[in-house]
């Protein structure tokens, strides 16, 4: 059994005029359902509510922590980022410095035929 959360967004601004209110609510909501699908954290329908200068959406049953993800970054070619010694090159450490890892978790790949 997985752990679930509430999540809590509430807006305070200045006032807004009473026929803006709904439609900005349910669009926000719209979005946040969209968003919440797309990340994986399952079928998240906000309940919306709103007052002439506060805005509000609470979501439960969101999962504790959202999947884990994998990234694939295309760069530089392999005979570019290892010297003949095998060590790693200057642009071989700035590639996987531009994406946080150390230069050991980066691995190389034959590019698909065309």
């Amino acid at each position: 059994m997985s752990a679930t959360k509430t999540f809590l967004l509430e807006l305070h601004c200045e006032e807004i005029p009473a026929r803006f209110l709904n439609p900005l609510t349910e669009e926000f909501g719209t979005a946040c359902t969209a968003w919440a699908n797309a990340q994986g954290l399952g079928n998240a329908r906000p309940e919306t509510s709103f007052s002439p200068r506060k805005l509000a959406w609470r979501v439960q049953g969101l999962p504790y922590s959202q999947p884990d993800q994998t990234e694939t970054q295309v760069g530089p070619p392999q005979r570019m980022c290892v010297g003949e010694d095998g060590q790693p090159t200057i642009q071989g450490l700035k590639f996987a410095e531009k994406w946080g890892v150390d230069f050991s978790a980066v691995r190389f790949e034959q590019p698909a035929p065309w």
